[in-house]
């Protein structure tokens, strides 16, 4: 069984902007944070696979502190929930403060 403990947040090289992602074991929650693009989003989608290989059956993606995303990343999440959800698995996805099911476009945020 892996050991129970945070991992170190991990960086994506997406450009101008960082993006960062941090997983805490206990409780199969992967927080982002930064500018989601579509590595970004192959960075999450890797994470969660290997909580779900590590016994989680449930899976929280925390997106509330993405800045912004652009169109292949809002396509490559998609395409991400949907086949997680096509072999029956659990994922929970958070969204921004707002609540909205919907994630800031590249020009919104400051």
């Amino acid at each position: 069984m892996r050991p129970r403990m945070n991992v170190p947040a991990r960086w994506a090289d997406t450009g101008e902007t960082s993006f960062v992602e941090a997983i805490d074991w206990p409780t199969a929650t992967i927080r982002a944070r930064g500018r989601l693009t579509e590595p970004a989003v192959d960075l999450l989608r890797g994470s969660a696979e290997a909580l779900r290989r590590s016994g989680h059956a449930t899976v929280t993606l925390d997106l509330r502190a993405v800045r912004s995303a652009d169109g292949r990343a809002r396509d490559a999440l998609g395409a991400f929930v949907t086949g997680v959800r096509a072999q029956h698995r659990e994922l929970v996805v958070l969204f921004g403060p707002s609540g909205h099911h919907d994630l800031p476009d590249e020009g919104e945020c400051p």
